[in-house]
């Protein structure tokens, strides 16, 4: 693992070179791209890169959990960022997201990446095509996350025991939508089966929980969420008593107040 002052001071060092920008370029030979600031710095700080160097690839290979980005707040030093197009907009590239990820259910295009070195003030350092830039403003930047590689404390990667607790959602054997956000406006990330097990993060509020699935977390609602007891088995007690919810039902109404609202996204 790669600490994060060692992983910013790399950064900062192929920025201070000054290179020129250059698709595919990793600050070797005074050429770089988006990616290869951070590919660059990785493989400077003695850490290594085998996938693809690309935005999209990094998304959802390199990121230990993508979230939207709400306010400054939201950020962390040592964080990536990403910007994004949605389908449909202006840039969207649907040749990739229809081919090389056809099977993924995150159908944004992740199409910039930067990285967090101060966040009061904002310092969010990216290659573009005009050379190393610093942004001082959200801006279009839409989602953040912790690369894999990098470690958080500084040190080594923080173990953290999350309960273990099955997502449920009563008579309704449909699957229960994970989204980005806390509330039905927000995009769905993955469907997950009904029975499957998760890891609890935490209540986001009072009827949204924060998880993660399959190395991916989301937000799913709390009434799908199901503790279990002392023996790993769903404690069907611990979601208000013994009411069976019927999940697309409730789904259904919860869209209908968001769109009701105008809150859908």
């Amino acid at each position: 693992m790669i600490s994060v002052k060692e992983f910013l001071r790399r950064v900062e060092e192929i920025a201070t070179e000054a290179p020129s920008y250059r698709e595919g370029g990793t600050g070797t030979d005074g050429t770089c791209d988006c990616i290869g600031l951070i590919v660059g710095a990785i493989r400077r700080a003695g850490g290594s890169w085998t996938g693809l160097k690309g935005s999209n690839y990094t998304a959802r290979n390199e990121v230990s959990g993508l979230w939207e980005i709400g306010s400054e707040k939201d950020l962390a030093i040592g964080e990536v960022v990403l910007k994004s197009h949605k389908p449909g907009e202006a840039g969207y590239d649907s040749d990739t997201l229809n081919g090389r990820y056809r099977n993924s259910p995150d159908r944004l295009d992740y199409y910039h990446i930067g990285v967090v070195e101060s966040v009061s003030p904002l310092r969010i350092r990216h290659m573009s095509t005009g050379g190393p830039k610093i942004d001082t403003k959200i801006g279009k930047w839409t989602h953040h996350g912790w690369l894999k590689k990098i470690a958080k404390d500084g040190s080594e990667e923080p173990t953290v025991e999350y309960e273990k607790v099955i997502i449920k959602g009563g008579v309704d054997t449909a699957p229960i939508h994970m989204r980005s956000g806390p509330g039905t406006g927000h995009k769905i990330l993955t469907d997950i089966p009904q029975g499957s097990e998760a890891d609890f993060v935490g209540k986001a509020d009072e009827k949204w929980s924060r998880i993660i699935y399959r190395g991916r977390q989301g937000y799913v609602m709390s009434v799908f969420v199901q503790h279990a007891d002392g023996n790993g088995q769903p404690d069907n007690g611990a979601i208000a008593g013994t009411v069976i919810v019927d999940r697309a039902e409730l789904e259904r109404v919860y869209d209908l107040i968001g769109s009701m609202l105008g809150l859908r996204g």
